[in-house]
Formats: C-alpha cells, structure tokens, sequence
C-alpha cells in the first residue's frame, strides 16, 4: 500500500514539468491570438485615419458643397467626411502668417470635402476608381491622397498577421506534440496494470 503510494506521488511529480510546458505553450498561443486581434484593431484605426482630400472648383458655393458632403455621406466606403469653408480657412491662414492678404487679393483657396474610408473598404478599395468615381462630379477640382501609402499599411499588416499566424502554428504544433507524448508516455508506464 505504501508502494502504491509512493509510485503514484512520483508519477505525479513527474507530470508536473509536462504540465508547465504544455500549459506555458498554451499560455503563449493564447498571447499571440490576443496580440493578433490588438494588431488587427490598430491597424482598422489607422486605415481609417487615410484621408482623402476633394477640392471644389471656384465657383461652388457652400451650399452645394454641403450638399455634396450629404450625399457622398451614402456612399459605402465612406466613413466620415469633414467640411473646410474657403473662407474660415482663408482666415486661419491669415491668423498662421500673421499677414492679410485678402484685402489684396481674392480668396484663391477652395471649399474642401476630407473624406476618410472605413478599413474594410480601403483594404479592398482601388483608389483610382474611387478618385474617378468622386470626379464624375462637375463640382469636383482636384482628388488628393497619399498615393501608397494605403498600400504600404495592407502590405505590412498581411505580414505582420502572417508572422504571428505562424508562430502561432507552430506553438500549436508544440503543443499538440507534447499532449500526444504526454499520453504516449502515460499509457507506456501502466501498460502492466
């Protein structure tokens, strides 16, 4: 009885370093989803601080720029679009340089729309047939935007999401490899029970 005893407080203590590593393995994986998910949130924020810039020709008025932001406001891969008045911004200019130069001249800055995309859309969204789409108004002037840049961000996040998916495959095949001989090793010391 004292054998059996102290045959199974051993097979336990044997158990313990299998336990820790496969449970560290797991902890690990764990982490690396986590940080997978973390990554995927961080990089949806700054897909959607992408901003593309629409000037209006000279003669829009506000009113029609306005107009233009509330229906634009329906398209799909538009998340939000901001209003710049030509004449707000032509004072703040001023207030920058710290001279006034619309008593000389007339206002040569135009009405902006800044259009910023939601993530999943500027992931799959070619930019040129957006710009296209957006200059089929008889409203628009210029499209702007930082042309890579977008591209740039999806290039590094497939790479960092593959990186981590494969770390975290191969913990998952640690682990899995360490429960199998676990058992192995298990069923290998009661074959004679």
């Amino acid at each position: 009885m004292a054998k059996n005893k102290k045959t199974r407080s051993s097979s336990l203590i044997s158990l313990i370093p299998t336990i820790l590593s496969i449970s560290s393995v797991l902890f690990m994986v764990g982490l690396l989803i986590l940080f997978l998910i973390a990554s995927k949130k961080q990089t949806d924020q700054i897909k959607e601080t992408f901003e593309i810039t629409v000037g209006l020709i000279d003669s829009a008025s506000k009113a029609e720029a306005v107009a233009l932001q509330k229906e634009w406001m329906n398209l799909e891969p538009v998340k939000s679009i901001d209003f710049k008045d030509k004449a707000i911004e032509a004072k703040r200019f001023e207030e920058e340089i710290g001279q006034q130069f619309l008593d000389i001249i007339d206002n040569p800055l135009p009405h902006l729309l800044i259009l910023r995309l939601r993530a999943e859309f500027a992931e799959k969204l070619n930019l040129l047939e957006f710009e296209n789409q957006l200059k089929k108004n008889e409203l628009v002037e210029t499209v702007d935007y930082q042309t890579g840049l977008l591209e740039k961000i999806n290039n590094n996040v497939r790479r960092l999401a593959l990186l981590l998916l494969s770390i975290t495959g191969l913990f998952a095949f640690i682990s899995v490899a360490l429960i199998n001989s676990t058992i192995r090793l298990s069923l290998f010391a009661k074959r004679f029970i």
